[in-house]
């Protein structure tokens, strides 16, 4: 039985890239099924309560309940660093953990080349950046 992967999410100015799985894989190349964050989330609450459930009435856990079929490495690398949505902290260090300590190569060098220009941008527009700055809902989550 093939298990499925979480869909890794993109930086939102880095739609163009191709897409792959938290583990790694090309998207289009993924046997069995993908599942999005939303719906790894749902999955991993519902069985953190069960199990939370199980430890509270102090019960062992029954063979019956099983972790969902969720790639392992998707599991864990889902779980740690969250969409963007949720907490883009997270989702940026994601996005740049891959690099190492000594970034180099094409994509860390357009990498710098973004954060440059979203620099410029917030510089050369510091009244509408600081407008929209002070519009948005904190909908930042500690996780």
């Amino acid at each position: 039985m093939p298990v499925a992967h979480v869909i890794r999410a993109v930086l939102p100015w880095r739609t163009d890239l191709p897409e792959h799985t938290e583990c790694g894989r090309d998207l289009a190349n993924v046997p069995g099924d993908t599942i999005t964050y939303a719906e790894f989330h749902e999955a991993a609450t519902e069985y953190t309560a069960l199990v939370r459930s199980y430890q509270r009435a102090k019960m062992k856990i029954p063979a019956l309940v099983r972790r969902p079929n969720i790639c392992k490495t998707c599991w864990d690398k889902a779980a740690h660093y969250p969409s963007w949505d949720r907490n883009p902290i997270r989702r940026l260090w994601r996005h740049l953990d891959q690099f190492g300590y000594f970034p180099a190569g094409r994509d860390a060098e357009r990498m710098c080349r973004e954060l440059w220009a979203m620099a410029r941008l917030a510089t050369r527009h510091r009244n509408e950046f600081n407008a929209l700055v002070a519009e948005m809902d904190l909908g930042y989550q500690r996780d």
